[in-house]
């Protein structure tokens, strides 16, 4: 687990069985024992078969113990739901893809993000419009310029 800010974390699952392939935009059933079920976006990277990754804010009666979850303690995971995003396909044709994002609405874009980094074309571009309250966090900095790629990251 990562404390991103004062009430948001980054889990990183890992199971013995492998995970099921996900997309951009898909998310899981995230099952806190004894507190419920909540829907949760996909936070890592579609290319990384190893780690699921959430990022889940601490705001309900599932998500505060979801938040407070020890190393090696068991969650529930149901998914990946959803229609996903063509992120790879948009990375290939070339041009500038525009992302706009606030506080934790970047959480479900990180896949997206890895998808372009991967995928794109030499002339693709990616610009990122983001606000927040609190300054940037690992999880916002987290790869934004690998591989070189032509990267435009704008705070508000």
């Amino acid at each position: 687990m990562t404390r991103e800010t004062r009430d948001t974390v980054t889990l990183a699952l890992a199971d013995s069985e492998a995970r099921p392939p996900f997309a951009p935009g898909q998310f899981n059933m995230l099952y806190a024992f004894g507190a419920g079920e909540a829907a949760v976006s996909i936070s890592g990277d579609p290319g990384d078969p190893e780690v699921l990754i959430h990022t889940v804010r601490a705001v309900g009666t599932v998500t505060r113990p979801l938040a407070s979850v020890k190393r090696g303690e068991m969650i529930g995971v149901r998914g990946p739901f959803g229609r996903g995003w063509p992120a790879d396909a948009a990375a290939r044709r070339g041009g500038t893809m525009l992302l706009l994002a606030g506080g934790i609405g970047l959480a479900p874009l990180r896949p997206v993000i890895y998808d372009f980094l991967r995928n794109r074309a030499a002339s693709s571009r990616l610009v990122l419009l983001y606000g927040a309250a609190l300054p940037p966090t690992s999880s916002i900095n987290a790869n934004w310029n690998a591989g070189g790629a032509k990267t435009a990251l704008i705070f508000t």
